[in-house]
């Protein structure tokens, strides 16, 4: 873990003593994450890729049983559809609503949907972030997460994508 994240943990652990548990989780999945092993797991695209898929969507992995514990490691990134529920495929504008923060200066709005009442937490940026920043990221903005669901917006169960990914463990 870099030292800057490694800051963020214990910032956040000052911050909200009473996550010290969950951050100790989050420790160790950070150090888990940082290792290079997992480097020789992810294989190349043989074509380009659209841009609307996660990275991952199709492809077939071969890992060695003890190197699998755990997912959310790559932190891909892809396309998003502007005024589309990644849920549902709702497009209807009416339909879509963002909640935003009372206080200017955040990068987060939660973006919902009316007819399935899924939600998603967005994150504005000028580049891509490091997979373990992704996950403190959405750990610090657990507030955002409490509005939406005082709203009554829910996040889905399962993924947002069916990714038709195939782990072989060896």
């Amino acid at each position: 873990m870099t030292p800057s994240l490694d800051r963020g943990v214990q910032d956040l652990g000052r911050e909200y003593p009473e996550w010290k548990p969950w951050l100790s989780v989050i420790e160790e999945v950070l150090r888990e994450a940082a290792d290079r092993n997992w480097e020789a797991f992810v294989p190349e695209r043989p074509e380009p890729q659209q841009s609307k898929v996660p990275l991952l969507a199709g492809l077939t992995f071969a890992l060695e049983n003890h190197a699998v514990h755990r997912c959310g490691r790559c932190g891909g990134k892809w396309q998003l559809h502007c005024l589309s529920c990644p849920y549902c495929g709702m497009s209807d504008h009416t339909q879509l609503i963002s909640l935003v923060p009372e206080k200017s200066g955040s990068n987060c709005v939660v973006d919902a949907c009316k007819r399935c009442l899924g939600y998603v937490k967005t994150f504005t940026t000028l580049q891509g972030s490091p997979p373990v920043k992704i996950m403190l990221d959405d750990l610090a903005t657990v507030n955002f997460d409490l509005a939406a669901l005082e709203q009554g917006y829910k996040r889905p169960e399962g993924s947002g994508y069916c990714l038709e990914t195939t782990v072989h463990c060896e």
